[in-house]
């Protein structure tokens, strides 16, 4: 978690981190911090981000999936960032904290799942009491990624490939999310009204 943490907020680079590592190499602890270094990601956004990918790489044993990539449908039209994703079964992992439970972001994460699904993807939420039971959750995610694996893959309308509209878009992915979320904000508020 410290690792990924330090690399999205560009406090450290990995490289800085295997120097530290090489000239404490006598240190108690050392191992540990290689394979951490490791399985970090500057991807992750957050701890039980983090979190929720080592179950998925360490106790399921599943592939290193892909953290908040921004994915979209085959118009180039942003879908969102899931938390995580395994591209080879099409499976989005979301973590859902306390946040998520808000009307509104409630509302938005439906949304979004259900924006998720049309395009093929196969959709996983994640709260802080699944981590009370790693091996029930690792197992989830295992049957999750075997459901996606079993899908027709010739029905995906989805892509990573960045449009090239992106290319001389003068903002950020994050501005594009924003954007998104702001008119799901829009519709939201009209539908309650």
């Amino acid at each position: 978690v410290f690792a990924d943490l330090m690399l999205h907020a560009a406090l450290l680079t990995i490289t800085e981190m295997q120097d530290y590592i090489a000239t404490h190499c006598g240190w108690r602890g050392v191992p540990q911090a290689r394979a951490a270094l490791g399985l970090a990601d500057p991807g992750s956004r957050n701890g039980w981000e983090s979190r929720m990918r080592m179950v998925w790489v360490l106790d399921a044993g599943l592939s290193r999936p892909l953290c908040n990539p921004p994915i979209f449908d085959l118009c180039g039209q942003l879908l969102g960032y899931p938390d995580l994703l395994d591209v080879s079964s099409a499976t989005v992992l979301e973590y859902d904290g306390r946040e998520h439970r808000r009307a509104i972001r409630h509302d938005r994460d439906n949304l979004r799942e259900e924006l998720f699904e049309e395009h093929g993807l196969v959709v996983a939420r994640v709260t802080h009491i699944d981590f009370s039971h790693h091996d029930d959750l690792a197992r989830r995610m295992q049957r999750t990624r075997r459901r996606g694996l079993g899908r027709d893959r010739r029905q995906d309308r989805w892509s990573l490939t960045v449009p090239p509209a992106w290319g001389s878009h003068s903002g950020t992915a994050d501005d594009e999310l924003e954007a998104l979320l702001a008119a799901m904000d829009a519709d939201w508020s009209r539908r309650a009204t």
